[in-house]
């Protein structure tokens, strides 16, 4: 199900994503600020250091994994490895990848002919991306986009305009498998999106953060989306929906069984740091050692 010619690390991230209990979800990584580990920031607080453990020895033998203590429904983890260097490996091949900006950024002229609909119109588009056709349910977001870069904090920005908590849109009972491509173009019919983040929260649902041009535009959805009471899910049910969504199966396919070595990985330790791109078999492959 994973793209081939994907990099190494982004098959990696996918084919680890049962660790978050979130069907077609990939894990999110990055690197201990003072030690070399791995840290997961979305593992499920069910997931165990087993699992873990066995899932990461595909990048070489695992040396500890740790598991910090349970935030909601997710909690964090960290993993080292006996060759040390693997972790900065893998850090800088997820952040060539382009994975640790969580968003999916739009720009003008990917949303610039898309048709604008009043509110009806758009809950018409938007039901079939609900939990059960139950509606999408709309709030204030209090989360602020950022460009991240690491070790900085700089001004939050989207295609070089800033943005802030007050031109975001928190949407909830997305139902899982909904792409962040999809969803940002249903509400483009509103008005100029320009970042979108997708949260899975359970093995239903997830949450979104839509962030537009402005915050008039985004005082203006919610003031339509209020005063037509679509905040009810009863409202939703009378609704047509406008066709069914398919879930995108191409990327994220969950796999079952124990984890097999992958040689792109620990083929490291022999021909050095530029092996996650131009060595080993596909994600399962058995040139290496896995510990």
């Amino acid at each position: 199900g994973i793209d081939p010619k994907a990099p190494e690390v982004v098959k990696f991230v996918n084919i680890a994503g049962p660790i978050t209990r979130i069907p077609k979800a990939r894990i999110f990584i990055k690197r201990h600020t003072s030690y070399q580990k791995l840290v997961i920031m979305n593992a499920h607080r069910d997931a165990t250091r087993h699992e873990i453990w066995e899932t990461f020895k595909i990048i070489g033998p695992v040396q500890e994994v740790e598991m910090g203590p349970p935030e909601g429904m997710r909690r964090k983890a960290y993993v080292s490895f006996m060759d040390k260097s693997l972790a900065d490996l893998v850090a800088k091949e997820y952040k060539e990848a382009g994975l640790h900006d969580e968003y999916t950024k739009f720009k003008k002229e990917d949303v610039a002919n898309v048709e604008r609909l009043d509110i009806w119109g758009f809950a018409k588009k938007a039901k079939k991306l609900s939990f059960q056709g139950h509606g999408l349910w709309l709030k204030p977001c209090k989360q602020t986009y950022q460009n991240s870069r690491s070790g900085r904090n700089p001004p939050p920005k989207a295609n070089n305009v800033f943005v802030t908590r007050a031109t975001g849109i928190y949407v909830m009972n997305i139902i899982n498998g909904v792409t962040e491509n999809d969803i940002g173009k249903v509400f483009a019919h509103l008005g100029p999106v320009q970042a979108v983040k997708l949260k899975g929260i359970s093995p239903e649902c997830s949450v979104g953060f839509i962030y537009f041009d402005s915050k008039a535009t985004v005082e203006r959805i919610l003031k339509e989306y209020n005063e037509s009471k679509l905040s009810s899910k009863e409202e939703w049910k009378k609704l047509p929906s406008d066709g069914e969504y398919k879930i995108p199966g191409a990327v994220g396919q969950m796999r079952s069984g124990p984890a097999q070595p992958y040689s792109a990985y620990s083929s490291h330790r022999k021909r050095g740091h530029d092996s996650m791109r131009h060595g080993g078999d596909v994600y399962g492959g058995r040139g290496g050692r896995g510990g």
